[in-house]
C-alpha cells in the first residue's frame, strides 16, 4: 500500500440503475480512475487530500462502440482536507459505465431489487401470483433488512464499503431520506440539527 497526496475529483452520472459516482485521481505520480463504492457517499467536488492506494491496475471496457484502457486504483482509504466545487470544464459530459454493471453476474436466481422499490405487505393468504416486485413480510422493520448489523441506527453513521455496491447505494439513499447529512472529512453520516 502506498499513501499519495493529490487531488480526487468526484463526478455524478446518472446511469440506468440510477446516480453513481466516479472519480479521477491526480497526483504527482499521474491521474488515475477510481471507481470504489465509497465515492458513492460525496457530492460532486474536488476533494484534497493523502489517499491511501492498495491496488493499481490496467481496466478496459467497451463504450458507443470505443475500447476504453484506464488505469485504476482502488482506494483502501484516505483523509481529506477541503472541498471545491466544479469549474465550467470539469462538468463536461463524460459518458462511463456503471461500476454495479462491471461485477460478477449475481446468482442464478438472486435478483437486487432496489430498497425504494420494495412494496411490504402483511397479507399471506393471498394465493395469486404476479411478477411485481413486491414481498410478504411480517413484523419485519425495512430499516432494519437495509441496514443489517448498523441497525438501530445512532446519531452517526459509518456505511459499510464493504457491502454490494447496490445496497450501498440503497444505505446512502435512506440516510437520506432520514435527514442524515454526509461530513467527508469525517467520513459519517450525521443526524442534521
Amino acid at each position: 500500500m502506498i499513501s499519495l497526496s493529490g487531488q480526487l475529483t468526484v463526478k455524478t452520472i446518472r446511469g440506468r440503475n440510477g446516480d453513481f459516482n466516479v472519480g479521477m485521481l491526480k497526483v504527482e505520480e499521474g491521474e488515475f480512475s477510481v471507481k470504489n463504492t465509497i465515492l458513492d457517499e460525496y457530492d460532486e467536488g474536488k476533494y484534497d487530500g493523502t489517499f491511501m492506494v492498495s491496488h493499481i491496475f490496467p481496466f478496459s471496457y467497451v463504450s458507443y462502440g470505443k475500447v476504453v484502457i484506464e488505469v485504476r486504483v482502488n482506494l483502501h482509504g484516505f483523509v481529506l482536507d477541503d472541498v471545491e466545487g466544479l469549474s465550467e470544464a470539469d462538468n463536461k459530459t463524460i459518458i462511463d459505465p456503471d461500476p454495479v454493471d462491471e461485477l460478477p453476474q449475481q446468482e442464478a436466481g438472486h435478483q437486487i431489487i432496489p430498497f425504494n422499490e420494495i412494496k411490504v405487505s402483511s397479507d399471506t393468504t393471498s394465493d395469486e401470483h404476479d411478477d411485481s416486485k413486491e414481498i410478504i413480510v411480517s413484523d419485519i422493520d425495512p430499516d432494519k433488512e437495509l441496514f443489517g448489523y448498523l441497525y438501530p441506527l445512532g446519531e452517526t453513521v459509518k456505511l459499510d464499503k464493504t457491502v454490494d455496491r447496490t445496497l450501498f447505494r440503497n444505505q446512502r439513499t435512506r440516510l437520506k431520506e432520514m435527514g442524515y447529512k454526509f461530513n467527508f472529512q469525517k467520513q459519517v453520516w450525521s443526524l442534521d440539527d
